[in-house]
């Protein structure tokens, strides 16, 4: 072999090494950058909530079963014989139903009585709170009428007690009082009435530089503190005003009694008293207003709570005279006994006219029918009720699901080292040759059906700090429009991720009730793919083998 044909024998297969390897190396570091997180979409739709219940047991032939009645009452007619065929739900005796129909009469109008008592204690909580209302504005406008009407007060009646109509240095009112005690043998301090007079002025200009702030949107206690606080207020200079009239009246009196000539002239005097007279009637009447109202809130308020209270146990009798209306109507259809399943009537053991109880056997009757029990636990048991559908799967033939309906209930458990169970029968809707007696089977029962509702995924639902949540796609709706959904797709940079609390309802196996927090056609994050899987993923399934070698190369 020439030098030059070994050459190129042995260059040319580095060459393709170093080409895959270079693209390779490209590739993966391309690959990983260009792989973001991926996420898979659902968007929020209305669908159908089924709770569900399961069990497992074996399927058994009911050979025989006493039939009995659920209630007492006398046998009004009885629909077969002895050794008849029936099918499931055909009717077979039937009770006198006519005291279960007084019953539901009786059981209608409670209902209706308690519906009518807990609609006027609404009515009458919805008039108490809007009275309150209503008087929430009034007091805003009766403080508003005082502190608009306080300024004249004040201006009038100041120099009524700090200026004097006469040549002395004392107020009017402190001279009329000076005079009073003078002639009854009693001293007063000078200048007293002035004094108090600054101190209330002083108080009312305080308040009334707060006033200004107030306004109707205040929380409802500081209208309630200012309606009280004004109303002292009004008072207070009411029977201010008030001293000073009656200081006036004595001084008349004692000019009259004492022959006394007067200091000040009497049309002053007169007009001080008419001037004091007027006001003091005037903001007595205005406290009045203001007290009166604050009581009046008071009692509204309580009122409401007490209405409130009688709503809540009104609220009661209405769910207990429900109960009794649905009882009612349970003891009603429970008069018209019915075939449980496809079978023979063996024996009929009553007569027409007999008294039955919930103990007398009424029919023996006879059945091949196919039956699944299974056992439940304290807690699944509470939830099932017979009526309530099935869907059966079987250990022996994976391939077969069938559906069933709930016929019995054990009323009393078995308790098993400490554990109570009960025992579930349900009849198969169709029978199938494959399934034989003793197989295991094992049951879903549907104890809740909500249809129309907000559903999630399970998988999109997450919990922190004992919140729910699920991670909500927030971008402008022309971006979301061209979202796909249920395929794992990177987001653009304009969608952003928001977690969202939400309060959840029933959960299925596969989907959760939203009771709030989203609306139809949101579009939420129902898993999702990190670089890390996506990565490992690759490494598991990017191999190649280089041509010419026995090997595979695989990336570190």
């Amino acid at each position: 072999m020439s030098k030059k044909i070994f050459q190129k024998k042995i260059i040319i297969p580095v060459l393709l090494i170093i080409l895959a390897l270079a693209s390779y190396f490209i590739y993966a570091i391309f690959f990983k950058k260009s792989e973001a997180n991926r996420y898979v979409l659902t968007r929020v739709e209305k669908g159908t909530i089924l709770v569900s219940v399961s069990g497992s047991g074996q399927i058994s032939t009911e050979e025989q079963k006493e039939i009995k009645p659920k209630i007492s009452g006398e046998v009004l007619k009885i629909y077969v014989d002895d050794n008849q065929k029936v099918k499931s739900g055909d009717l077979l005796l039937e009770l006198d139903p006519e005291t279960y129909q007084r019953a539901i009469d009786d059981a209608n109008l409670a209902l209706d009585n308690a519906k009518t008592s807990l609609a006027n204690l609404k009515k009458n909580k919805e008039d108490a709170e809007k009275d309150l209302n209503d008087d929430y504005d009034n007091a805003f406008n009766l403080i508003s009428d005082a502190f608009n009407s306080l300024p004249q007060v004040i201006q009038t009646i100041e120099p009524i007690f700090t200026e004097n109509s006469y040549s002395g240095t004392q107020g009017d009112i402190d001279y009329y009082r000076g005079v009073v005690g003078f002639y009854s043998g009693q001293s007063f301090p000078d200048d007293e009435k002035e004094n108090q007079f600054l101190r209330i002025k002083n108080k009312y200009q305080i308040k009334r530089d707060q006033f200004i702030l107030l306004n109707k949107s205040m929380p409802r206690s500081v209208l309630e503190e200012w309606l009280t606080d004004t109303a002292d207020l009004v008072k207070e200079i009411a029977d201010f005003t008030r001293s000073g009239r009656d200081i006036i009246s004595f001084y008349k009196e004692t000019l009259h009694s004492q022959s006394l000539t007067p200091s000040i002239p009497l049309t002053t005097t007169e007009s001080q008293l008419t001037t004091l007279t007027t006001i003091t009637s005037s903001l007595d009447q205005k406290a009045t207003n203001l007290l009166s109202l604050s009581k009046t809130i008071d009692q509204l308020k309580t009122s409401i709570n007490n209405y409130q209270d009688s709503i809540q146990s009104q609220e009661a009798i209405v769910k207990q005279k429900e109960d009794s209306l649905s009882d009612a109507k349970e003891n009603y259809e429970n008069c018209f006994i019915r075939a449980p399943f496809d079978g023979i009537v063996a024996k009929v053991n009553v007569k027409k006219g007999d008294t039955v109880s919930s103990a007398t056997s009424l029919f023996t009757f006879i059945s091949t029918q196919k039956i699944a029990e299974i056992s439940l636990n304290e807690i699944d048991a509470a939830k099932v009720e017979t009526g309530q559908k099935a869907t059966l799967t079987f250990d022996a033939l994976p391939d077969l699901t069938l559906t069933g309906k709930v016929i019995e209930v054990d009323t009393v458990g078995t308790v098993s080292q400490g554990v109570t169970s009960y025992g579930v029968k349900i009849a198969l809707d169709t029978d199938n040759e494959k399934i034989k007696p003793g197989m295991s089977v094992t049951a879903e029962i549907i104890t809740e059906a909500k249809p129309d509702v907000l559903v999630v995924p399970n998988s999109a639902i997450k919990i922190q700090d004992n919140n729910h949540y699920v991670e909500l796609i927030e971008a402008k709706e022309e971006i979301k429009n061209k979202l796909k959904i249920g395929t794992a797709i990177v987001l653009p940079k304009e969608v952003q991720i928001k977690n969202q609390v939400i309060k959840i309802g029933s959960s299925g196996e596969t989907m959760t009730e939203v009771l709030s927090g989203l609306k139809e056609g949101d579009i939420i994050v129902s898993s999702k793919i990190t670089q890390n899987k996506q990565t490992n993923q690759t490494q598991k399934t990017s191999t190649f083998q280089i041509p010419g070698m026995g090997g595979q190369m695989r990336p570190r």
